[in-house]
């Protein structure tokens, strides 16, 4: 949040310093400029005295010697002067041309006009040099100085033509020149004008009693002087010598006034470079020191920002990661929402932090308040939906029951299969109604309950479908599973062997097949070859099992689905649908359920021999002593592990002597003290018929003491034609007796066979002499054991159609009542 101002105040800074040590630098550079400048003007006077001289033949071997070694020192400077390289070049030629004329000197004259080029290359070469180094001055006082410098050169430069009208009127009264003398006097004193306009401006700026400036002056005025006296008349030589030394006084004048300004100039660039550093290293101090202020008062307005905003931050994530989650999740199990505690941000400060910390608190509050609201209504809605529900399964209940009469009073088979589908819809109904209840949020059952075999309850979940002829088991498992489990076991099955038979052709069947895991669990396939569902669906299916949610308004749409989803995420099973066959349309779906090993316990043994499943007849559980109002549906209307043999009409329909109607007497056969025939299945245990209201009643009553079971013998005495019917009319055994307890069926030949019970038991009254019993005859006579003489007649075929519906009544009422004959 601070590195922002803090790089934008160091950045200004640093420039703010760069800048006035770039200053600093230049005028550094600058100062090693103007030391050039007193060398330069030295190398044109020195070049203007050898020309001058030279042209009036008057050069002495020391003139020359100044000229070379001013030369040589000039060549040395600028070795430590940057210039640019037009400035470089015209130093260059202005040194060569003085190297040139100091050579030229030595060997001979020269003529005058080559000396006049030589000199103005050498003046317009150093000139050039000089405005390189004085243009680029930026300082007011230092460019004024610096000018001052070029304007006291610029007057010394009118010295040379000076001295070359001397030497021109020197040639004219040696009568070497026809140039009348007046003409050159003339030219002479405009020169000397000139030099005085030009020597006025720059003298300003030196000190009044300045000895150079005065000595200039008067050196101008002694040859204005002279040269007005010789107008009229032509000069001697005395008046030559006199403006000679006048002229060389004047350039000692010039030199000594350019070298006080060139002092001047160097000590005042000096101490502006000086300044300028010294400012640049105070302006450098100022910056860091107001840097590490700002830098503390950043850290100290930072920590007290940052702690609390760090706290709002942690508390503000903490709220709604763990605890606003937390909190409404104890909300949702029935917490009262002003029983939950709620933490409060510690920030308690009076500014824009503190402020939101408040707000963040009062956010918090409302979403607590709306949970509890949306958990109480929740609730309500569930208690309303969970009563209605269950009012709806005790009004199903109770209709089952009636059918349940309906059907064992009924003898009519047409109207008998219509009771049975009226049964199988209730069945639906009640089944529904579980699931409202489960929708509810309804739990079951949680006490300790009897283990349950996996076949009877495969057997209790067939019993809940209508086709359940088309559903057939496999393989029959060795596990049982306790109660309340096997009650939420026999729902899942239910739902996913009806939605198979649905899916599926009429003519096709569905089986149910029972694998082991390798966990030791075990798996539950329901396999159907109907109508496929392509993989995307499949896994959106499998998606939604696998997702234990909160039931939407598009649950009821897909209400067996979500049903098996939650049932099995209750108890730790895992449910997942698959293709059948390899093909994307009509290949079937297989359902899978897989068990963990948790929830199987071993089977209880018996101690009997097993017997074959498809051998196994239809049994009362030891636990139906006690009468169960749940037990009054056909939840045993279940096949075998595998289909029954096939039996004909012609076998059913052996001549026998047709049994008439027996009613009841209070002779129970629960009174004998034996139990109803059992079944004994692959799994080498005893098999319990039984269905889901069945499973349901066992978990809500703890199970009696065992009664006597039938022997192996008795339980194999099996007729086929119960295999024929067992799909179709089994029933419960136990119902009727667990509604009409002490009733026992009987007919009217009863008696008779009573009769003939007697007369065999007689005691023998009379023997012959040999010690045999002597028979008397007509005394074991049966009443209507021997049958009267008459004439044959012919059965009506419509009595014997109702004999054999008599007859298979008898049948049924028999495998209704147990094994009565």
């Amino acid at each position: 949040m601070l590195a922002v101002p803090l790089v934008v105040a160091v950045s200004l800074g640093g420039l703010r310093v760069q800048t006035a040590l770039r200053e600093a630098t230049a005028f550094t550079e600058m100062a090693a400029g103007v030391q050039l400048l007193p060398q330069l003007v030295a190398l044109d006077n020195a070049a203007a005295i050898v020309a001058g001289t030279l042209a009036q033949r008057t050069v002495t071997e020391e003139m020359l010697d100044e000229l070379d070694e001013t030369v040589t020192t000039v060549d040395t400077a600028r070795r430590s002067v940057t210039l640019d390289p037009g400035a470089a070049a015209a130093l260059d030629a202005a040194l060569g041309v003085g190297r040139s004329l100091s050579g030229q000197a030595r060997t001979g004259p020269v003529a005058t006009s080559v000396l006049t080029e030589q000199r103005e290359t050498v003046r317009t070469s150093l000139s050039t040099v000089v405005a390189a180094i004085v243009d680029p001055i930026t300082d007011q006082d230092v460019a004024t100085q610096a000018n001052q410098i070029a304007d006291m050169w610029a007057a010394q430069r009118t010295l040379f033509e000076q001295g070359m009208s001397v030497v021109e009127l020197t040639a004219v009264l040696r009568g070497e020149s026809a140039t009348a003398p007046s003409a050159e006097i003339w030219n002479l004193l405009a020169t000397l004008r000139t030099e005085s306009a030009l020597v006025e401006g720059p003298a300003r700026r030196y000190r009044a009693d300045d000895p150079d400036i005065a000595d200039i002056r008067t050196q101008i005025d002694r040859r204005t002087s002279l040269l007005r006296e010789s107008v009229d008349r032509a000069p001697g030589q005395a008046v030559l010598d006199d403006l000679k030394q006048s002229l060389f006084a004047s350039v000692s004048a010039y030199t000594g006034a350019v070298t006080t300004s060139s002092t001047e100039l160097r000590e005042a660039v000096d101490a502006k470079s000086a300044a300028l550093r010294t400012a640049a290293w105070r302006d450098t101090a100022v910056v860091a020191g107001l840097l590490f202020g700002g830098i503390v008062v950043a850290a100290v307005v930072a920590v007290s920002l940052l702690i609390p905003l760090r706290r709002l931050r942690t508390a503000a994530r903490q709220i709604a990661r763990h605890d606003l989650p937390a909190a409404i999740e104890r909300i949702k199990i029935g917490d009262d929402p002003d029983a939950v505690a709620t933490h409060r941000i510690d920030v308690h400060t009076d500014e824009e932090l503190g402020q939101l910390a408040r707000a963040v608190d009062a956010i918090h509050d409302q979403a607590l308040r709306l949970a509890g609201e949306q958990a109480h209504l929740r609730l309500q809605m569930r208690s309303m939906f969970e009563t209605l529900a269950r009012r709806n399964k005790s009004l199903v209940d109770l209709q089952l029951e009636l059918i349940e009469k309906l059907e064992l009073d009924e003898r009519d088979p047409s109207r008998l299969e219509h009771l049975f589908r009226l049964d199988h819809l209730a069945a639906r109904l009640r089944r529904n109604g579980e699931n409202l209840l489960i929708l509810a949020g309804d739990r079951g059952p949680r006490a300790r309950q009897a283990s349950i075999r996996l076949g009877d309850i495969a057997r209790a979940a067939i019993s809940e479908v209508e086709s359940y002829q088309r559903v057939h088991i496999e393989s029959a498992p060795t596990g049982s599973l306790t109660g309340a489990v096997a009650v939420d076991l026999v729902h899942m099955l239910a739902e996913l062997v009806d939605n198979a038979l649905r899916a599926s052709p009429p003519d096709s069947a569905v089986t149910i097949t029972f694998t082991r895991t390798i966990e030791g669990g075990t798996a539950i396939d329901i396999v159907d070859t109907g109508i496929g569902i392509s993989r995307g669906d499949l896994a959106d299916i499998n998606a939604r099992l696998a997702t234990r949610a909160d039931p939407t308004t598009d649950t009821t749409r897909h209400m067996g689905l979500f049903v098996v989803g939650q049932l099995a995420a209750r108890h730790g099973m895992r449910v997942l649908l698959r293709p059948t066959a390899a093909v994307e349309r009509n290949g079937g779906v297989t359902a899978t359920v897989d068990i963990p090993a948790r929830l199987v316990v071993a089977p209880v043994d018996t101690g009997r021999p097993a017997l074959p499943a498809t051998a196994a007849e239809p049994r009362r559980s030891q636990h139906l002593a006690a009468p169960v109002p749940a037990l009054t549906r056909r939840l045993e209307r279940a096949v075998p592990s595998e289909p029954a043999p096939p039996v004909s009409l012609d076998e059913y329909l052996t001549p026998t002597p047709m049994l008439q109607k027996r009613e009841p007497t209070k002779d129970d056969v629960l009174a004998s003290g034996r139990n109803a025939p059992t079944e004994t299945g692959a799994e080498g245990t005893t098999a319990t018929l039984i269905g889901p209201r069945h499973l349901r009643a066992v978990a809500q009553h703890p199970a009696p003491a065992p009664m006597s079971e039938p022997s192996a013998d008795e339980g194999a005495a099996t007729t086929p034609i119960y295999f024929g019917m067992v799909s179709e009319w089994l029933t419960d055994p136990t119902t009727t007796r667990s509604r009409h307890p002490g009733r026992e069926w009987v007919s009217p030949a009863d008696s008779g066979w009573s009769a003939a019970r007697h007369a065999a038991e007689a005691a023998v009254d009379t023997v012959t002499e040999s010690g045999l019993p002597q028979r008397v005859p007509g005394q074991r006579l049966v009443p209507g054991g021997v049958a009267g003489t008459g004439t044959p007649r012919r059965r009506d075929p419509e009595s014997i159609r109702d004999s054999l519906t008599a007859h298979l009544s008898g049948v049924r009422d028999g495998r209704a009542t147990g094994r009565c004959w």
